[in-house]
């Protein structure tokens, strides 16, 4: 199976397959780059860097997970880049959504995709939404990290509970 069966309405597939997901996903940090209101963030990496960076974030929000993977990988990016929290806020989020829209536009991506892409990147908000000035990096990143854990706790303890079951194909 390629990954690009794995994102949310065969989204990559959709705009051209991975290759130009990837050009897409450059456009959008080169956009972010030049960026005055956002440039500050992000200064200390270079355009690899934050390509990476990215693709952590649009992979948390077009993969298509299940609500507790999706709240695990949420939490993973939060704890990893704590450092981001400083200052960004809800309004940053705006930016950076309307960077990667101009994005998939200049790459001549389908409106009815970029509305799907719109709507799937607006899972990141809460990110966004917690940090904005309302407590600390840190305090957002731990209640982030203690909602996922305890998401995680519950698919595992689900699963070793669903194990041996009739019609349960775990051993």
């Amino acid at each position: 199976m390629s990954i690009m069966n794995n994102y949310r309405d065969n989204l990559v597939e959709k705009v051209g397959g991975q290759s130009q997901f990837e050009y897409i996903v450059i456009k959008y940090c080169e956009g972010i780059q030049d960026d005055s209101s956002v440039q500050t963030f992000f200064a200390d990496m270079d355009l690899n860097g934050l390509i990476d960076l990215q693709k952590e974030f649009l992979n948390a929000a077009l993969l298509d997970l299940n609500q507790e993977e999706a709240q695990a990988a949420m939490g993973r990016l939060a704890m990893k880049h704590q450092h981001l929290w400083s200052g960004l806020e809800e309004r940053h989020f705006d930016v950076l959504k309307a960077h990667f829209i101009e994005a998939l536009r200049d790459c001549w991506v389908e409106e009815k995709y970029v509305a799907l892409f719109d709507k799937h990147y607006d899972s990141l908000r809460p990110l966004f939404q917690q940090a904005g000035g309302k407590t600390n990096n840190k305090d957002t990143a731990e209640r982030i990290h203690i909602h996922s854990s305890m998401a995680q706790r519950s698919v595992m303890r689900n699963n070793r509970l669903g194990a041996g079951m009739p019609g349960n194909p775990r051993t």
